[in-house]
């Protein structure tokens, strides 16, 4: 089962890097999701990318999990207030 960005804290680290104007990878055992092509097994790199496309339907910040409620509550607000400054 393929669960990205299950957790509020990954939620936060992205839109670090969409602030921070830096590039996003996601790796997974097969290698880079970016580059299917380049993995030692281009099927199951290919089929592990669907798969994490599909996941990535029901990403939700929304129903983030965060150990610690506040924390949870802290991130929403910085990210709002983030896309609000425009930064």
């Amino acid at each position: 089962e393929i669960n990205p960005f299950k957790r509020i804290w990954c939620l936060f680290e992205i839109s670090r890097l969409k602030h921070l104007e830096r590039p996003f990878e996601l790796i997974c055992s097969e290698g880079s999701l970016s580059q299917p092509e380049t993995g030692q097994n281009r099927a199951a790199s290919t089929e592990m990318l669907q798969a994490t496309c599909e996941a990535l339907w029901s990403v939700s910040a929304a129903k983030a999990e965060s150990s610690v409620a506040s924390d949870k509550y802290q991130i929403w607000a910085e990210v709002a207030n983030a896309d609000i400054k425009g930064t």
